[in-house]
């Protein structure tokens, strides 16, 4: 019974991350798999443990009327299923989405931080520990352990460099600091609208999911103080009904500031959108001017792009054709 409440607090307050972070940026958790059937499984996690307790007090009901009329004790039964109720879901956790070592390790330790927390109710119920005391000393103890193993693999992936990316071709010096330089392949380059002879590191990253893909592309000049940098976010919404929310999130994202008497402007302005051939445009601005920085709203995507540059009409045009037939 103290087994299934802890491991409802632990599920509860793993859900109420998942949340919290979801609202915070939806398109870093819609992209992944992995976030998407981890807050599945947590869910069932909670109602499966929800189920447990309800048949321990239904037993208690039936046991209790048992020896009322028998004098005699019900034992109680637990069903040998129960346990691959929670494995086997585990497993298909592990097999769709864990398919990075260090997450495997992860989801592990949480296992291990349950099989060690329901030996622990055990010893204190041998020595006869009051039900609150047993109840709240398991919990700091879920809390203690969860705390210590998150800290040593956050350690040892910095320290190993697991989330390096392995797409490096070398890196450069600026000003004492090193950058990596990367190689990937984009959908819009600076020399599609620039002619340059400058080098430029191009780096991608993608995620996607059966709600939404994600993909980064930035692109910026080795040994250069060059101003033609180029970063864009490409978000495809597979699930129509999302769009709103995801281009909502977006926008609200940025919020003047109030400091005492003086406004920080930092908010996307709608501006037209005849260049882009999309449904909606904005430009973001920032302090008391406007950026490079545009909202493009196609028909099932949406475009974040950021030129380090001033974009001609021509450029913008070359930008949305690439972007239309993506």
């Amino acid at each position: 019974f103290i087994y299934n409440i802890s491991n409802i607090i632990i599920g509860i307050c793993l859900l109420f991350f998942y949340i919290y972070n979801f609202f915070k940026n939806p398109v870093d958790y819609l992209s992944s798999n992995q976030y998407i059937i981890s807050f599945l499984f947590f869910i069932y996690y909670v109602i499966y443990n929800v189920y447990n307790i309800f048949s321990y007090i239904n037993w208690y009901i039936k046991a209790k009327k048992y020896a009322c009329e028998t004098g005699n004790f019900m034992p109680f039964k637990k069903n040998k299923l129960s346990d691959f109720a929670i494995i086997i879901p585990l497993i298909f956790v592990i097999a769709f989405c864990y398919n990075n070592f260090l997450n495997i390790i992860l989801l592990f330790s949480v296992v291990v931080i349950i099989f060690l927390v329901n030996k622990f109710k055990d010893i204190l119920k041998k020595k006869s520990v009051s039900k609150n005391k047993n109840i709240l000393l398991c919990v700091c103890l879920c809390f203690v352990l969860v705390i210590a193993s998150n800290c040593v693999i956050i350690y040892q992936a910095l320290k190993n460099n697991v989330y390096q990316q392995n797409n490096r071709t070398g890196t450069y010096q600026i000003n004492g600091k090193t950058f990596n330089i990367y190689d990937d392949v984009l959908p819009i380059e600076i020399n599609d609208m620039i002619k340059s002879n400058l080098q430029y590191s191009k780096k991608a990253e993608h995620k996607e999911s059966f709600i939404l893909s994600h993909s980064k592309y930035r692109q910026y000049p080795i040994d250069s103080q060059s101003n033609y940098t180029l970063e864009y976010e490409i978000i495809d919404v597979k699930q129509p009904f999302l769009y709103d929310f995801i281009k909502n999130n977006i926008l609200n994202s940025h919020k003047n500031k109030i400091y005492d008497d003086f406004i920080f402007y930092d908010h996307y302005i709608p501006v037209n959108n005849s260049n882009w051939n999309a449904k909606e445009v904005y430009k973001r601005m920032w302090s008391d001017h406007e950026t490079n920085e545009f909202l493009v709203c196609f028909q099932d995507k949406i475009v974040i792009i950021d030129f380090g540059f001033e974009p001609t009409q021509e450029q913008i045009e070359i930008c949305s054709k690439k972007l239309l037939y993506l």
